[in-house]
């Protein structure tokens, strides 16, 4: 219609989150890169930085009488409250603030350890060629944020070992791996040109973990089996523990293998050891009749059972 006003509509404005004041934004910054300096991972730093940045806008991250208030009205879990506390412990630190932390209980995690057959299986159902790579690995005891890290000068071709920079301030341990997966690393390495210094999966622990998740809910939808849906990345590395433990009955190695600096950390693999052991129905029991037979059992994974019954001596393994 001729003289009518055109209808205009205003797009609204993005709702952003303003920006810190510049002074309290370099002071978070300098707190970072002394961690970064530090050897902190980039999973740690990034947390830290949400944390203090929540602080800087809520309240006066320069108090600590007001950040302890803070910390203790908020509505969530004494781990998350322990964790905002070590991330502010970190800004005192560095700007010599005195901070008397409170004390929250970070409860620790009961974690089930899958069964081998369960870990195959979760790798042979990768499509994706790198990640089941980085599976394999993990199934040799690497924590999620050691598998990303690798170079191909952690690798040693010749000895078929692997040397991971360490997470968690953890002891420097190189770890044997079969010759497959040797194979199967040099021609990744070589197919994607990867050098010397170079990372060989450049993705952060944490999308590591996530394309993990995609596969094993995949895989527990196609099979029915919820179950599956309880096994985290982390879990490969628990596996290993146990199983080294099992196998060699050696804490000190079960501490090396795993890059523990302290056997305190290793003990848990012991309990769960014992715990496992109650479970025979998880377990393959055989006999061996001579020492050909035993050999060929104890190459199988299987462990003696300081059992014997007429001449034949009991061994077993986790199915």
């Amino acid at each position: 219609m001729a003289g009518s006003p055109k209808h205009i509509t205003k797009t609204p404005e993005p709702r952003t989150n303003p920006p810190l004041p510049v002074k309290l934004q370099i002071k978070i910054d300098e707190v970072l890169v002394k961690l970064e300096d530090n050897g902190a991972s980039e999973f740690t730093i990034k947390e830290i930085k949400k944390d203090l940045t929540k602080f800087a806008k809520n309240t006066n991250i320069d108090s600590p009488d007001e950040i302890k208030t803070y910390i203790k009205k908020l509505q969530v879990s004494d781990p998350y409250k322990a964790r905002l506390c070590t991330s502010y412990g970190a800004y005192c630190r560095h700007h010599k603030l005195f901070w008397e932390k409170p004390h929250y209980n970070r409860e620790s995690k009961n974690f089930k350890v899958p069964t081998t057959q369960r870990i195959d299986q979760l790798i042979a159902s990768c499509h994706s060629q790198k990640l089941a790579l980085m599976l394999r690995i993990s199934k040799h005891g690497l924590r999620p944020i050691e598998v990303t890290r690798l170079t191909p000068e952690n690798i040693d071709f010749d000895q078929n070992t692997i040397s991971p920079v360490t997470a968690k301030k953890g002891a420097p341990r190189t770890l044997k791996i079969e010759q497959l997966l040797t194979d199967s690393l040099k021609q990744f390495i070589n197919d994607h040109k990867i050098k010397p210094k170079q990372r060989l999966f450049p993705i952060a622990s944490r999308s590591f973990s996530h394309e993990f998740q995609l596969v094993r809910n995949r895989i527990a939808q196609n099979t029915n089996d919820q179950t599956i849906k309880q096994i985290r990345l982390y879990d490969f590395r628990h596996h290993f523990g146990t199983e080294t433990y099992r196998k060699t009955q050696s804490v000190p190695f079960t501490a090396y293998q795993l890059g523990h600096r302290s056997w305190k950390n290793t003990k848990v693999y012991v309990d769960l050891e014992a715990i496992l052991n109650q479970c025979e129905e998880d377990y393959d029991v055989a006999i061996a009749t001579t020492k050909e037979e035993a050999i060929k059992l104890l190459t199988k994974g299987y462990v003696y059972q300081n059992l014997e019954y007429d001449g034949a001596k009991l061994f077993k393994k986790r199915k």
